[in-house]
């Protein structure tokens, strides 16, 4: 058995101290050489470590108190390309910055409200005003909107760390990263209030690496009361598909409550046709293949939430969110010189998730969190040769799966504005899944087992801000992990 300590510190600076011999600096312009105002500026290790973060003046100037040997720069902007870049020494020289190509109603902004906030190691974007005249319909269209966030393949990616994990309310969930995107999906992107974007995650997130936390709307003075929107769409492509849903939220000084249902109707059809042209013996024989799919799914997405407050510092969080797929349909044909194949597999699933989360005035937060999800599949193989012979089985499969955390962390403040905190998380999942073939002779090919997976996690660090540019926090993080006879 092995256990494995991590210890990280970090000094943090807010970029607007004098210079010293042990400073980074540079300009920001764009492509006419006019200062660029308001630009994020992340500074990085070579190996990408997150060292410090600032924002560009008036002038396109920008100050990092830190002067690691080898560093990597990142410069974002809500109006400019995303723009990295490598250096040494204490001078960064000038960087330029490529404009988007927006419409100019779209990048006038108003207000004195800054779109963005360096606060310690996050990186603080308002919501509203990142989305403001855009087209974007969901949470998860307004995350795509932060600046350095792309999505890939499916997945969203942070500049200059790679992956990125999802927080919802600051709060650990047992839900995994697929889930958790389903859900922003169906939730309009009005319920977004904030966005912080940690490329370091402090240990009480319980989450390692960069992530981005999605605060969602509460009560303000003079905007309570009944709210409410209902959404739409409609898309022709060889057939019809679309989503819609409605969201309603109640905010007052004492309870929060908001609801929201989304129907999504995905189709997607994929075909090809190969041919080649292979020589054999001074022979030329064509081969040729065709394969054609198309799947369908209808997702039903719920989530109703409430919050509690007995008093401004103490509030109990309780929400239910379910994701249902009762009837996945995917069926592939596949065609050859050699034979005809054809796959047809429905499938039915879904996910429930129930948190509890408190937090008090005393610098306490806890809470437990449970997800469930169970997926069962039917698959029907059939295979014609052309010399006769057919070949075809059925096949069931299912997967059930448990998911428990519980986790609490707790603040102290200490004489001279020190913070103390220290938290524990506790993980566990049940994962039950089997597959059975009608055939005797595919038998050895049936599998059925269940894996217990177990997390434990500890932490202890503190952090201690020194004026309005400078912030030292420092954690020690111990976990352990066992599945099975596996222990780490």
């Amino acid at each position: 058995m092995k256990i494995y300590f991590l210890m990280s510190i970090f000094l943090l600076a807010g970029g607007s101290g004098s210079l010293t011999a042990q400073t980074v600096s540079g300009k920001v312009v764009d492509t006419e050489q006019q200062p660029v105002d308001g630009a994020t500026i992340i500074l990085q290790t070579s190996d990408s470590v997150f060292v410090d973060a600032t924002i560009s003046n008036a002038d396109g100037n920008f100050v990092f108190n830190h002067q690691p040997e080898a560093y990597r720069l990142i410069f974002q902007h809500l109006l400019y390309h995303t723009l990295e870049k490598k250096g040494k020494g204490k001078d960064a020289g000038i960087t330029v910055m490529q404009a988007k190509d927006y419409a100019l109603d779209e990048v006038v902004v108003q207000g004195e409200r800054p779109l963005v906030k360096v606060e310690g190691s996050r990186l603080t974007y308002d919501m509203p005003q990142l989305t403001a005249n855009k087209l974007v319909t969901s949470v998860y269209d307004a995350l795509k909107q932060l600046p350095g966030v792309m999505e890939q393949n499916g997945m969203l990616t942070l500049a200059g760390a790679g992956s990125v994990s999802i927080i919802l309310n600051g709060k650990p969930t047992s839900m995994t990263y697929e889930q958790l995107i389903t859900l922003l999906k169906g939730m309009p992107a009005s319920r977004a209030e904030q966005a912080e974007v940690m490329y370091n995650t402090p240990p009480q997130y319980h989450v390692r690496g960069a992530a981005i936390n999605v605060i969602l709307k509460g009560y303000k003075p003079g905007e309570g009361g009944l709210q409410g929107e209902v959404k739409g769409s409609y898309v022709q492509a060889d057939k019809a598909g679309g989503e819609g849903g409605v969201t309603l939220a109640y905010l007052s000084p004492k309870i929060d409550i908001d609801f929201m249902y989304n129907l999504n109707d995905n189709y997607n059809r994929q075909g090809h046709k190969l041919v080649t042209r292979h020589t054999l013996n001074h022979e030329i024989h064509n081969i040729s293949q065709t394969t054609n799919g198309e799947s369908r799914d209808l997702i039903h997405t719920l989530r109703l939430g409430s919050n509690y407050k007995f008093d401004e510092h103490n509030q109990l969080e309780l929400s239910y969110t379910s994701s249902l797929h009762p009837d996945k349909q995917q069926s592939v044909t596949s065609l050859d010189n050699t034979s005809t194949t054809f796959n047809h597999a429905p499938a039915e699933g879904q996910m429930h998730n129930v948190a509890l989360n408190y937090t008090s005035g005393f610098g306490l937060t806890g809470g437990i969190d449970y997800t469930y999800f169970r997926n069962k599949e039917k698959q029907s193989f059939q295979s014609k040769e052309t010399n006769g012979q057919e070949t075809a089985f059925l096949s069931n499969a299912t997967q059930s799966i448990n998911r428990w955390k519980v986790y609490a962390d707790q603040s102290h403040t200490l004489p001279n504005e020190w913070v103390l905190n220290y938290g524990t998380s506790f993980a566990y999942v049940n994962n039950r899944n089997s597959q059975v073939y009608d055939l005797a002779e595919m038998s050895g090919m049936n599998t059925k087992n269940q894996i217990d997976e177990y997390t434990y996690n500890l932490y202890a660090g503190f952090e201690k801000s020194f004026g309005n540019h400078w912030n030292l926090s420092a954690a020690a993080t111990m976990e352990y992990y066992q599945m099975m006879s596996y222990k780490k």
